[in-house]
Parts: structure tokens; C-alpha cells; sequence
């Protein structure tokens, strides 16, 4: 079985395979990491938000191919960016059908320093308790942000449009980045009944 790799991870052992200066190392780190069993590393996040993208993805497909990790915690897969934002359905049709054409961002895109908000809409095609809304965000593979909304009209019958939201707090300063999203409708017992995605840049 492969092992799971962050995408912080993932830099980490290029670091420690090339030695190569913008993985940068030191003891203010969030943490250590155990990789491969005989390499311990402490990771500066900022120094990997900085790095390009492409070169996280380098790092991320690079450890997969050498070492036989995966990364486990991406979600997705994700839209293209696109103004209005595209969405996806990735999971769970035969609980729960999204509408696209009711199913938006507002603002969108999204800002800096305001509220985002995501109103969800579809039918269920049988009768089902929608309990609570996961909203998660990755950067580059990583989850940053991971937070359940209970629901307050739970109940989804066939034929009714099930109508919620979620609201995304954006600080006033973030990276420059893609911003991918990921919602999960769970019921009581937090089991994923669907699973909508999305993804932006701020504007």
C-alpha cells in the first residue's frame, strides 16, 4: 500500500533527494516529518507557498514516481478557473443531482478581505438527511481549511429543490494562488452522501 504524502512532505523529500536551496529547512517550522522511515525534516511553510506552483507539482509527481507515495488529501478533481465559476459533481448521483445552472459563488470570484458564499442547490432521488455541509479548501494539494456547517432544513425529497450555502471567511492577505474547493454533503453519521467541487483565483 502506498504511504500518503502532503504536498509539503512531498518538497521535503526533494529536499532531502537534491539538496536543492529553494526547499528551505529550519526550526521555526508548523512541524516535523517523518519521511521514508530514516529522514526527519522540518518544513518553513512560507518558503513552499512561494515556490511556483509548477514546482510543487514537480515535487508531488516526483516522490510518487521515486518513493511510492500518493497524495491522499487533494480531493478534487477540480474545474478549470473560470468567471462565472465552474463547478463539478465528482460523487454521489445516485443520492443527490446538483443543479448547475442554481448552484453559484457570490462574490464571483471571490475577494479579498469579504465573506465567499457558496449556494448549493439540487433534488435527491430518494429521501435523504443532508446534516451538515463539509466546505474544505487546498492550496497546491494541501488542505488549509476544513470546517462542517449543520444544517438547519436537513431533509432532501425527490422532486424539491434542496437549497443551502456556505460561507467561506477570506482574510484580508492570502497567496496568489489557485484556490481549490471541495463541499461534501454528510449525513448524521458524517458519511459523504455527494461531492461538489470548484475552484478559483481571487479577483
Amino acid at each position: 500500500m502506498k504511504k500518503a504524502l502532503t504536498t509539503f512532505a512531498a518538497a521535503a523529500l526533494l529536499n532531502y533527494v537534491y539538496a536543492n536551496d529553494k526547499f528551505a529547512f529550519d526550526s521555526e517550522s508548523r512541524g516535523s516529518m517523518k519521511l521514508y522511515g530514516h529522514m526527519t525534516a522540518t518544513l518553513k511553510e512560507k518558503e513552499v507557498f512561494e515556490m511556483p506552483k509548477e514546482m510543487k507539482e514537480a515535487a508531488v509527481a516526483t516522490a510518487e514516481q521515486m518513493y511510492g507515495f500518493v497524495n491522499l488529501e487533494a480531493g478534487g478533481p477540480y474545474p478549470a478557473v473560470t468567471t462565472p465559476l465552474s463547478f463539478i459533481q465528482t460523487s454521489g448521483q445516485e443520492n443527490f443531482q446538483i443543479l448547475m445552472d442554481q448552484t453559484k459563488g457570490v462574490p464571483d470570484p471571490p475577494q479579498l478581505n469579504a465573506d465567499a458564499v457558496f449556494d448549493v442547490s439540487g433534488t435527491s432521488t430518494h429521501p435523504i438527511e443532508i446534516v451538515q455541509l463539509e466546505f474544505q479548501c487546498f492550496l497546491f494539494g494541501a488542505k488549509v481549511y476544513d470546517e462542517k456547517f449543520d444544517q438547519a432544513t436537513p431533509t432532501a425529497n425527490p422532486g424539491t429543490v434542496w437549497t443551502s450555502s456556505v460561507t467561506f471567511p477570506v482574510p484580508p492577505v492570502a497567496p496568489s494562488t489557485e484556490y481549490d474547493i471541495q463541499i461534501n454533503g454528510l449525513d448524521a453519521s458524517g458519511n459523504n452522501l455527494w461531492t461538489l467541487t470548484t475552484a478559483f483565483n481571487f479577483a
